[in-house]
């Protein structure tokens, strides 16, 4: 799981760092004068899943496709200057929405408390329950949790990041520009590079020892880790007139029989110049982590009572389980996964939590 988790990321790392370096002739003046700009406007999400024949006629398949296809993430960057930057980002899933504010100011990252206060009134409402621990919200307004500590070891290896930093831009840029010009096409005014497996193969092994100078225990990837992906393709498409760059990414598998064929992720970005100013907070409105950690921990503990679950909301549980097993809406299985969550969630009694086991 750990090597499968770092090859996303390192594959990701790709796409973003190609989009701030070259490639032969036009390509390389369209990366460099979308470099230049300080303000950019995102939005990712998944494009489009192809599911097996069999899976296709899955309710509960379906519905998890549908769900999936309407999450998205959206939001923008602003740089200051090579040490400071604000990112702002929401996340949209299942009709709510999740606001992120994290801004960077030399070695210090501070992340917006806002989204705590989110997450809280999402776990309410999940349970058709009123947040009414509005001190929690009071506590955390206006206010930005420290994540530098989180990242001691990024701070003592700072110099040797920057520089390897520089020396996988120039990896990606080497590779990019001795790269067949058959991989590169242009329509509508948008200059796309194509990257297949074999290429991102290659890059993640040149650039596996920079990283391992500043990560020990990254974990090293043998070329047959990427066996379990059978289809890769990766474009990177920058329109210079439009100020736009866009990532489109599809990964997916040759075995017939696995439920999910094919899945595809898109992101767009719209490149500016912007004249607004952030700051970096306040001592008074910055909080460590374990601060943090203390005031949900403390609020936590009043709404746990309400989680207890009394005996007509057991009643009507049951029911809808036994109306999941008579229409064969869920899988044996998946009711046994319901189930061992609400256990996770609401508190039951024992005579309660032998019936549910009954359902698994």
């Amino acid at each position: 799981m750990k090597k499968k988790i770092t090859m996303l990321l390192m594959v990701t790392m790709i796409a973003i760092t190609t989009v701030g370096c070259g490639v032969q002739n036009k390509f390389l003046k369209s990366m460099k004068s979308i470099q230049e700009y300080n303000f950019a406007e995102y939005k990712m999400s998944i494009d489009d899943i192809e599911l097996s024949k069999n899976a296709k006629n899955n309710i509960s398949m379906n519905a998890m496709v549908t769900q999936l296809k309407d999450v998205s993430i959206s939001g923008n960057v602003l740089t200051k200057d090579d040490t400071s930057a604000k990112m702002n980002m929401n996340i949209n899933a299942l009709g709510v929405e999740i606001p992120f504010e994290v801004i960077t100011d030399k070695d210090k990252i501070y992340m917006s408390a806002n989204y705590v206060t989110a997450i809280t009134d999402i776990m309410y409402s999940s349970m058709s329950m009123e947040n009414e621990n509005g001190e929690l919200s009071d506590s955390l307004k206006g206010k930005y949790i420290d994540l530098s500590e989180l990242s001691e070891e990024d701070l003592e290896n700072k110099d040797k990041i920057e520089e390897n930093t520089k020396k996988i831009e120039q990896v990606v840029e080497e590779y990019i520009e001795k790269m067949d010009k058959s991989k590169f096409s242009k329509k509508d005014g948008t200059l796309t590079c194509k990257f297949e497996k074999e290429d991102i193969i290659k890059i993640i092994k040149k650039l596996e020892k920079y990283i391992i100078e500043v990560y020990p225990d990254y974990p090293e990837i043998e070329e047959s880790d990427f066996d379990v992906i059978d289809i890769f393709e990766l474009n990177i498409g920058i329109n210079k007139s439009k100020k736009t760059s866009e990532i489109y990414m599809k990964m997916g598998v040759d075995n017939k029989e696995e439920d999910v064929q094919t899945i595809s992720l898109k992101m767009e970005m719209k490149h500016s110049n912007s004249k607004d100013e952030f700051k970096a907070p306040s001592k008074d409105d910055i909080m460590t982590m374990e601060e943090a950690e203390t005031l949900i921990e403390d609020s936590s503990d009043g709404a746990m009572e309400d989680l207890k679950m009394e005996d007509k909301e057991f009643t009507e549980i049951t029911n809808e389980l036994d109306g999941y097993i008579k229409d064969k809406t869920f899988s044996k299985e998946e009711i046994s996964e319901i189930v061992t969550s609400m256990e996770d969630t609401y508190e039951f009694t024992e005579d309660q939590l032998k019936k549910l086991e009954a359902y698994k």
